[in-house]
């Protein structure tokens, strides 16, 4: 889910028209300025059960999952420092995803469907809040093991198609207004903006491989996973989002049966996106390369029965070290929690 700016008016508030206002008198600078935009999502958290399709040994089986996820966002950061301008507001996201997945042992493949529902709270410092509720961005995956049977620990590639069936508004839902003197001498004035739109508004594909040491029931077992995820098309009002990668590392104990704690780290980073930029008296029309950001997570899950029919858990996502580009909403601790169900279609004789 994308974050979508609240815009209370078509026109500034009042506080940033004199912040404006006094810094054309102040700063020695020719009437003309530079004006930039830049434009920044709030992801929807993601269920811990459906990031990959699950693939059984011994049999065909059918996985049904059901998560919730959860995040506030409200701290603004401008690189790794905290903005000491005007506040926007907060982002409060919602989603409940539900995957079903098919288990294919014969070809060592499986494939899924991931169906997202997601609510966005956007609440204004200056305008009342508004909320958005819908069905999600549609993603259909696909994953197949690429280590040798008898090998115990297992390489599992999987791509992923995702579709622009979530709801995208083309207005901001956040802003605000930042003007600084640039190189030239010219003023840099800097509009801000957050997106919380149930869905990006673009077609994409996500790429990935994770590596899982030791057997299924071993006591510890290393992991380590990589992804890529690459927009196919811009959204309806012309931005096209910049890609996004990440890697990471974790290991998953077993603590007591059926009982098991995963610790781990992902670094991600957020290519910048290419938004456009209107043309003003002083510039033409332009495309504004911006929003990049990056970051190092820590990731924390319980689970209960992770390897049988039925299995639960609860997960924490905590960003320790974020670098954002501009001024943009930080990321904050999200909260996952969700079970799944997994059903022999038949035994393999």
């Amino acid at each position: 889910m994308t974050s979508r700016r609240h815009k209370p008016a078509s026109s500034p508030s009042l506080r940033w028209l004199i912040a404006l206002f006094c810094a054309l008198i102040v700063l020695p600078a020719p009437a003309s300025a530079h004006h930039t935009i830049a434009t920044s999502r709030v992801e929807v958290p993601t269920p811990w059960s459906g990031a990959t399709p699950h693939l059984t040994s011994g049999r065909a089986a059918l996985s049904l999952d059901l998560g919730y996820g959860v995040a506030r966002r409200a701290r603004l950061l401008r690189g790794t420092q905290p903005y000491r301008g005007l506040e926007i507001g907060a982002v409060t996201a919602h989603t409940v995803t539900f995957d079903a997945g098919l288990s294919l042992p014969e070809a060592r493949a499986a494939l899924s469907l991931r169906l997202p529902f997601g609510i966005a709270r956007v609440a204004p410092t200056e305008a009342p809040a508004r909320r958005s509720v819908g069905v999600g961005d549609v993603e259909v995956a696909a994953a197949r093991e690429l280590l040798p049977r008898r090998t115990a620990s297992s390489l599992v590639a999987t791509a992923a198609l995702v579709t622009p069936t979530g709801a995208y508004e083309r207005g901001g839902d956040l802003e605000l207004v930042d003007v600084a003197p640039g190189t030239d001498g010219q003023l840099i004035v800097s509009t801000y903006q957050t997106r919380a739109s149930i869905g990006a508004g673009v077609w994409a594909l996500r790429a990935g491989v994770a590596f899982s040491g030791g057997r299924a029931q071993a006591r510890l077992s290393p992991r380590l996973h990589a992804s890529l995820g690459v927009p196919l098309s811009q959204t309806p009002d012309d931005i096209r989002w910049g890609l996004d990668a990440d890697v990471g590392a974790a290991a998953r104990l077993r603590v007591a049966a059926p009982f098991a704690v995963e610790l781990g780290s992902t670094a991600a980073r957020h290519v910048k996106d290419r938004v456009p930029v209107p043309a003003t008296d002083t510039q033409s029309a332009a495309d504004a390369r911006v929003g990049g950001r990056t970051e190092l997570r820590l990731d924390a899950a319980a689970f209960v029965d992770p390897e049988g029919p039925l299995g639960c858990y609860v997960a924490t996502s905590l960003p320790v070290y974020q670098r954002l580009g501009g001024v943009q909403l930080a990321s904050a601790p999200t909260v996952l929690v969700g079970c799944g169900w997994t059903v022999a279609l038949h035994e393999r004789r």
